[in-house]
């Protein structure tokens, strides 16, 4: 079992447990809006759980993240398509919680997951894939690192709206130099 902890929050390996709070977040139209679902169709819990069922027996680890004050799920992230022999993978996160949108806690979680990923799996290169419109998002992964690499121009059609996709990537030396530099104050 994967448990990762920062300062206000506890990264531990999905369960069937997560599964209720994970569907009510992916029925909900502003969340989804910002993943790489293609449309809003409300999912039922069967279908969650088939879908995360699925997921959680790929090259992924998928974690629920916790508030450690509240005790609460607030959101998940994951390190999905980890190819071991390329040391790679791609990064993703939700901060399924609304109310704890704003407070820095996805990029603490991203901190957790980064040191968890480049110094535990061994991984050399991890790769986000952000929409163009997520400004918050773009901002957070430039502050811990990661460089534009290319844009897939139209890729994405959200509402009618085609958007731009932005790849971004972080090497485990840039990480490294990232961290003896910034010391992010949530790292535990």
């Amino acid at each position: 079992m994967i448990i990762i902890k920062t300062k206000n929050l506890l990264l531990k390996e999905t369960t069937a447990h997560d599964f209720e709070i994970i569907n009510e977040w992916e029925n909900d139209e502003e969340i989804i809006f910002y993943s790489e679902e293609n449309s809003f169709e409300p999912q039922t819990l069967k279908e969650t759980k088939k879908i995360l069922g699925k997921m959680l027996k790929k090259d992924m680890i998928h974690l629920i993240i916790t508030n450690k004050k509240s005790n609460q799920p607030i959101g998940y992230c994951m390190l999905a398509c980890i190819d071991k022999f390329h040391r790679r993978a791609k990064i993703g996160i939700t901060i399924g919680s609304k109310t704890e949108w704003g407070k820095s806690y996805g990029q603490e979680a991203l901190v957790g997951l980064l040191n968890y990923a480049f110094n535990k799996v061994k991984l050399n290169r991890i790769t986000a894939e952000v929409y163009s419109f997520n400004k918050r998002a773009l901002k957070m992964f430039k502050r811990l690192g990661f460089k534009q690499e290319g844009k897939i121009r139209a890729n994405i059609r959200k509402k009618n709206i085609y958007y731009d996709e932005m790849i971004l990537g972080l090497l485990k030396k840039e990480w490294k130099n990232k961290i003896n530099q910034n010391s992010f104050s949530f790292v535990t």
